[in-house]
């Protein structure tokens, strides 16, 4: 299986690293940790190739921002989303016009056509059947499932706000180690790659981000542990992209270089 880390919009960086990743590996599915949108240029794309390629992806805090905002009357007064990326996920639903710095209106019947498929994402994907060498299932959540995964068959409770802001929004400075779950989260952008421990791996590694040590999208091929990488062509233009097949082994040398 292979997870990839939060986009945010950065559409042609995703087709980027989906091109280093075998065939082999991707036709046995694909599963995004949410943040599809805002920020990057290209939200209004990444949604569209979702919803055609059926691809699977778990609720981000950015999904549900746009969500809220749609819900509560499209407001420009309100300034939460819109600050957070809200506006660029706006101009990509623009219809394009023959003007070279002009765009035309949103094109809002394809805003609530995305905007119906992304309330229908849900707040986490577990995948009994793919168990790594200590047993672990895989779980992908937004952030970290630890505080939910023990009310995982309380449906009412995980629907609850209380538990929905600690999947989508948290990041708690220490993780339980749950023993049957392999939790592959986004949302905390690492610096200098992915953060790969026993019993969750980040891989959020600030693809829209071009500060040092960040500007990267990442995927985990789940459970061989191959990590790949290609740094952002959205956002960064005029030079060689960089990009990487690593090993967890070469991932923590790269780090401990780096300090």
């Amino acid at each position: 299986m292979i997870v990839i880390g939060d986009l945010h919009g950065n559409f042609d960086t995703l087709m980027a690293l989906l091109d280093i990743i075998p065939q082999s590996e991707k036709d046995k599915g694909i599963v995004l940790c949410g943040d599809l949108i805002d920020r990057g240029p290209k939200s209004m794309e990444i949604v569209q190739w979702c919803i055609d390629n059926k691809i699977q992806s778990v609720m981000g805090n950015h999904e549900t921002m746009m969500l809220e905002w749609n819900k509560n009357g499209r407001s420009y007064k309100n300034q939460f989303w819109l600050g957070q990326g809200g506006l660029e996920t706006l101009d990509s639903y623009k219809e394009r016009v023959d003007h070279p710095y002009l765009k035309g209106e949103v094109q809002w019947d394809l805003f609530e056509e995305h905007c119906k498929y992304l309330s229908t994402l849900p707040l986490y994907l577990a995948f009994p059947k793919i168990i790594n060498e200590q047993g672990r299932k895989l779980v992908v959540s937004h952030s970290n499932i630890q505080h939910a995964w023990e009310h995982i068959d309380n449906k009412e409770l995980m629907e609850s706000s209380r538990i929905r802001e600690q999947v989508l929004w948290s990041r708690p400075s220490q993780i339980k180690d749950i023993p049957s779950i392999y939790n592959i989260i986004g949302h905390t952008p690492q610096k200098n790659g992915a953060r790969i421990r026993k019993p969750y791996a980040c891989i959020d590694t600030g693809c829209f981000y071009i500060n040092t040590g960040y500007g990267i999208l990442t995927a985990l091929q789940y459970p061989e542990m191959i990590i790949y990488e290609h740094e952002n062509i959205d956002s960064k233009v005029g030079h060689i992209p960089k990009k990487a097949t690593l090993t967890v082994e070469d991932l923590i040398n790269r780090k401990r270089m780096s300090k």
